[in-house]
This record gives structure tokens, sequence and C-alpha cells, in this order.
């Protein structure tokens, strides 16, 4: 989900404004609605995760979700209509920035108090790498040829099949424990 969060950040204005032909102005701005809006995917995923569904079935679920926008940003025409492009920036940028806090709910959720500490720090490491390695991946895609709508597709790829193992892998006795509150 790293990955694809900060591939999406670094290259979606480079994909509209060099394949989409959009004013760097509007591509950018188009940015940071994305962001703005995240703010608020993230506060109304937490609420979600705290009261209707589990937050590894929403990890999932929102991994599908980055697949499908990561998959229309990809697949955007050429010449679609400004209103289309916003929506669908908008709801990659959602999706693909809004599974934080919902990852760090399910791991409080999943790990005993005492391995708290070590857990998130261990967590974070492969986060951060994840986050490294996606525009460098992304980046090397494009400079082997690949577009940048190619390079979204690919991402859809990883997040949908990243989202899919989350909905599909049975809780383990680890997953299931409950963190006693104090």
């Amino acid at each position: 989900f790293a990955l694809t969060q900060q591939a999406f950040l670094t290259f979606v204005v480079a994909l509209l404004h060099l394949e989409r032909g959009l004013p760097l102005a509007w591509a950018a701005g188009m940015l940071s609605a994305s962001q703005v809006v995240c703010v608020g995917m993230r506060v109304a995923m937490g609420h979600v995760a705290d009261r209707w569904v589990s937050p590894r079935v929403l990890l999932g679920s929102l991994g599908l979700c980055m697949a499908a926008s990561c998959l229309a940003l990809g697949l955007l025409p050429a010449q679609a209509p400004a209103p289309l492009v916003t929506i669908v920036v908008v709801l990659a940028g959602a999706t693909t920035m809004g599974w934080n806090g919902v990852f760090f709910a399910a791991l409080v959720r999943s790990v005993p108090r005492e391995e708290l500490a070590d857990s998130a720090g261990a967590t974070q490491f492969f986060i951060f790498g994840g986050a490294m390695l996606g525009p460098l991946l992304f980046g090397a895609l494009v400079h082997q040829g690949v577009s940048h709508a190619g390079g979204y597709v690919m991402l859809a790829a990883l997040a949908g099949a990243a989202g899919w193992v989350m909905l599909r892998t049975p809780r383990t006795e680890a997953g299931s424990r409950q963190v006693e509150s104090t």
C-alpha cells in the first residue's frame, strides 16, 4: 500500500501533464485536491474501522478500491472531460493515501500491548521500504518505455492482489487477539 501511495503521489502530476496534456498548474491542483479529500477519508475510515468493519477487512477492501481507482487513472482517455479526471484523481488519492490509520488500528488490535512498540517499529521499516520502492520501480518502468498510464495499471494489479489476499486469508489466532484496555 505504501508503494502504491508514494507512486501515486510522485507521478500523478506527470501523468496528467505529460500524457493527458493538462496544464501543469491544473494537474498539481488535482494532486492537492486529492490530498485534501484524503484527510476526510482517513477520519471516515477510522470511524468505519472502529464501529462497523474489522480493520483487516477494511484494509482488504481499500486495497481493491485502490486497484479500481489506479486502474481508472491508468485507463483515462486522453481527452477525458475535466469533471471525470477530477473524480478519478481524487478517488485515487483518497484510496491510495487513506489506509494508514486503518493499518495501525489493525496492528494495535492484533498485537499484545507489551509487543506493540516493537511491532510498530518493525512494520514501519517495511512501510518505508515500500514507500521508497514505489517511485523507484514506477520510474524504472517509465524509463523502460512503459507509459505513466501503464504504470498505474501495474499499481492497480499490486494493490488489488494485496487487497484480495487480505480478504481471502483466514484470521489466525494471533490476528484475532484483542488488546486489553487499561
